[in-house]
């Protein structure tokens, strides 16, 4: 039970309309940067999309590049760990 509390504390998903509200942007606005590849891969849970906030505070902290980029830049950093 307590190991399930540490994952549910360490892993926090946020929606496309918590995700919005972050950006002020609409949910539209949202799906059509996720589409176009322009915001970090988001998690397909039953039809919804989830991204894990972690996830998108680095990528606000980057300076919000496209997937492409901000991918190639966890590499990076993984390769210099």
């Amino acid at each position: 039970m307590a190991k399930e509390n540490v994952i549910s504390s360490e892993i926090q998903l946020i929606s496309c309309k918590t995700l919005a509200k972050l950006l002020a942007l609409s949910t539209r606005q949202i799906q059509k940067l996720d589409k176009l590849k322009l915001l970090p891969k988001a998690l397909r849970i039953a039809g919804s999309l989830r991204w894990s906030e972690k996830t998108i505070q680095d990528w606000i902290k980057k300076d919000c590049p496209s997937r492409k980029a901000f991918e190639a830049s966890k590499e990076v950093q993984a390769d210099e760990k």
